[in-house]
């Protein structure tokens, strides 16, 4: 029997399991949670909803928008700084992808995010789950027209007029200087 609504489910990626059954630590963010959040990237929403998911600012590189940071979800597997080893293994859509999609990634495509921190995720993924694993389900298409939603900014910028204003130029300032000293 499958289950009716997307709640009772835990996503492992290759099979869905009814919440009920699975034994294993995870932690479920639904589409309605993402929505109601302020976030900066799929990571930093992770890190907001799934207790023991953390993420290690990188103080050598600073705001480097590029960087990916070091993040710990089943401890440590290793202690040396910006080496990647302790990252968990992200699956979209039952595929395996590397940590720099799923960080540029747009917020605005995911259904859900299933957290599976604990030895059960090693049991559908092997060794690669040893630092837990995160799998990611995006929005279906849904039948239909097209649709297309757009979100951006329109600014205009002018340039300063400085005809209100009384300013003087080199020759003034130097003869005002002068007066002055």
């Amino acid at each position: 029997e499958a289950p009716s609504d997307v709640g009772e489910v835990v996503v492992t990626g290759f099979v869905d399991k009814k919440r009920e059954s699975y034994t294993g630590a995870t932690h479920v963010i639904q589409r309605q949670e993402i929505e109601n959040m302020v976030h900066t990237n799929v990571l930093n929403i992770i890190q907001l909803q799934t207790p023991g998911f953390e993420i290690f600012d990188d103080i050598a590189n600073g705001s480097d928008p590029n960087k990916i940071p070091d993040m710990v979800l089943r401890g440590r597997s290793s202690f040396i700084e910006g080496d990647q080893t302790n990252v968990p293994l992200f699956i979209l859509d039952g595929t395996e992808v590397d940590i720099s999609y799923v960080f540029d990634m747009p917020s605005d495509d995911i259904e859900s995010i299933s957290v599976l921190k604990d030895a059960s995720a090693t049991s559908f993924y092997g060794s690669k789950a040893a630092n837990g694993v995160v799998v990611i389900t995006t929005k279906k298409g849904k039948k239909g027209a097209p649709r297309i939603n757009y979100t951006g900014n329109f600014t205009i910028r002018t340039k300063p007029r400085y005809s209100n204003y009384d300013i003087m130029n080199s020759a003034d300032q130097m003869a005002v200087t002068s007066e002055i000293a």
